[in-house]
């Protein structure tokens, strides 16, 4: 949204279990891009870093869990982290993909 190509957008990328690359990526701009949408989930994993550590899914100890995600959202909002979603420093690059 940044980069100005959606006022509005929904990004669901959906992983394997062991497996690093995202199976699928769609993206949704509620009808507020003129860009395809199509066009848009093909660039984002050639844009961003969209693999996730596999390593950090496991848990060596039952006590030791994970946290759902919102949990951990809440817990670093509460702490003033920023997230790496939330950074704007690929705008450029945005833009330049879809002129």
């Amino acid at each position: 949204m940044a980069a100005g190509l959606a006022t509005q957008c929904t990004i669901q990328i959906a992983y394997a279990i062991r497996v690093a690359d995202p199976m699928s990526v769609l993206v949704d701009t509620h009808g507020t891009s003129e860009i395809d949408e199509r066009q848009l989930a093909k660039m984002l994993p050639e844009i961003f870093r969209l693999t996730r550590p596999t390593s950090a899914a496991r848990s060596s100890s039952t006590a030791d869990l994970p946290r759902t995600a919102a949990t951990v959202i809440s817990a670093a909002r509460r702490k003033g982290r920023r997230f790496s979603w939330e950074q704007t420093n690929l705008v450029s690059q945005l833009k330049s993909a879809f002129k």
